[in-house]
């Protein structure tokens, strides 16, 4: 997951899911939090709230994933999930780095420390990952940022022309 210091916990309690994210949330740990997300949207999940108190900084790649969580409607990606994303416990860093992308209009951000409650989480494992799978993965992540605000497709444009063309010239089986 990058290092041994960059990683998440999660918890499920109810219809709620906490992620703590400790280290810094990025490209090489995302597809972790992406998996977990995956695996808890077809529970009865409605809340995701998710603790930066730990986090030391996050990437497009992270917030893509994040924002996608609100997205996200099975059949149907230009509807609302019906899931709600609270972030809380975000330093000054975080929550300017979820402002400038445009986060901060479709979350709910906590400006006060939050209490999570005493439940028992558990630390996300990293497991072999194939280098197609997480192009693809940073450029759904970039795809929910372009949706989101126009300065972001701007910005990410070329990115996500980058990727393409990086895909394109990808064998297949790798």
């Amino acid at each position: 997951m990058g290092t041994q210091q960059d990683y998440f916990e999660v918890a499920r309690c109810d219809d709620s899911i906490y992620i703590r994210v400790v280290g810094l949330a990025n490209f090489n740990n995302s597809h972790l939090f992406q998996e977990f997300v995956d695996s808890m949207m077809e529970l009865d999940t409605k809340h995701f709230y998710v603790d930066l108190a730990g986090c030391l900084g996050m990437d497009s790649t992270f917030m893509g994933v994040l924002i996608g969580i609100q997205l996200h409607r099975k059949g149907d990606s230009s509807a609302p999930s019906g899931k709600r994303v609270y972030v809380v416990n975000a330093t000054e860093r975080c929550l300017r780095q979820l402002k400038e992308l445009g986060l901060s209009r479709l979350i709910k951000i906590s400006k006060r420390d939050v209490a999570i409650p005493s439940i028992t989480f558990d630390r996300l494992q990293e497991e072999e990952y194939d280098p197609k799978e997480r192009i693809l993965l940073i450029r759904k992540a970039h795809e929910n940022l372009t949706r989101i605000d126009e300065k972001n497709r701007e910005t990410f444009q070329p990115f996500l022309e980058s990727l393409a063309a990086d895909l394109q010239n990808r064998p297949i089986d790798s």
